[in-house]
């Protein structure tokens, strides 16, 4: 079998038009939010958590949490946000996981 480059063309441009879109496949999700009361007054120290996944986080004093889903793990599903606290009853929220969201 003979090298040809015109062979290779268009493997080549092929894989450069997936790019984009495998690169894209791989970014992170970030979530972020802010836990408050019923009052409005921020809560520190609360448990944010997707334990289908077993990721968390704890929010600051001023209530503000983050948490970052892999970009291997992120394919356009919606997963169940759990805040809980001892003191206080939990909270769920469903979020809906879509890349460079």
């Amino acid at each position: 079998m003979q090298f040809t480059p015109r062979r290779f063309i268009p493997f080549i441009l092929s894989a450069l038009l997936a790019l984009p879109a495998l690169l894209a496949a791989q970014e992170p999700v970030t979530i972020t939010g802010r836990v408050t009361s019923d009052a409005g007054l921020p809560l520190g120290q609360v448990e944010v958590a997707i334990p289908a996944m077993g990721l968390g986080s704890l929010s600051k004093d001023d209530g503000r949490y983050t948490i970052v889903v892999p970009g291997a793990r992120v394919s356009g599903q919606t997963v169940t946000l759990v805040a809980r606290r001892l003191g206080y009853k939990s909270q769920s929220a469903q979020v809906t996981l879509s890349a460079g969201a």
